[in-house]
């Protein structure tokens, strides 16, 4: 029983480091866009 506590309470630190690494992790696309966007915008119109 004790093992089966130690291996749940392992999984479960394992499953939160990784929920905590992924919060300040890439979000595809979103830190593309607030790049990208206003350098293409910028090449249209140079006065911007």
């Amino acid at each position: 029983m004790t093992r089966r506590i130690a291996l749940g309470l392992l999984s479960a630190s394992g499953f939160c480091l990784l929920a905590i690494l992924n919060v300040g992790g890439y979000r595809y696309g979103v830190q593309d866009q607030s790049f990208y966007v206003p350098a293409v915008l910028q090449q249209l119109d140079p006065g911007l």
